[in-house]
């Protein structure tokens, strides 16, 4: 499988779920307090609240995850 296809195919899937749920969810009545799991159930009040909280960690988690990446790779020897 080339470089393209492993990128192309998961966006396509992805496209075509997103469609699939906002269909399924558009005319149900979306939830405005409390918590729910289901992005799609949501109001827009509750989905930029849930947008504003989990951006932050998004942020700490890759920064986390580079510097592991970062830190494995100078820990491993290299032999010439």
């Amino acid at each position: 499988m080339t470089e393209i296809e492993g990128l192309v195919i998961p966006v396509i899937i992805s496209i075509i779920i997103t469609s699939i749920f906002s269909i399924f969810f558009m005319l149900q009545e979306k939830i405005d307090k409390g918590f729910a799991i289901n992005y799609y159930k949501l109001s827009y009040r509750r989905k930029m609240i849930r947008t504003l909280t989990s951006f932050p960690l998004l942020i700490v988690a890759s920064i986390l995850i580079l510097w592991g990446n970062h830190l494995q790779s100078f820990l491993t020897p290299t032999f010439i």
